[in-house]
């Protein structure tokens, strides 16, 4: 046996798959495409040709929105999160 084993029988060096380059690497690619994806929707949104106002989740008025989606928003969204 020439092998050295460290805590738990692993050898020196060894990590788990989820933290090695190629998978950390991928994460942080997702992660900044989701960023850009949010920043781009973010200026289309807020544009001054809208007709929501301008913002993500903002309407002209809130009594022109039909009632289904008022209460998805005030209801549904919170019992879920």
């Amino acid at each position: 046996m020439n092998s050295k084993l460290t805590y738990a029988g692993c050898k020196p060096g060894w990590k788990p798959i989820t933290l090695r380059a190629p998978v950390l690497g991928g994460f942080i690619i997702v992660s900044i495409m989701i960023i850009i994806l949010l920043e781009i929707l973010s200026h289309i949104s807020s544009g001054n040709g809208n007709r929501n106002g301008g913002g993500l989740a903002f309407a002209a008025d809130v009594n022109s929105l039909p009632t289904i989606v008022s209460f998805k928003y005030s209801h549904i969204s919170h019992n879920i999160f």
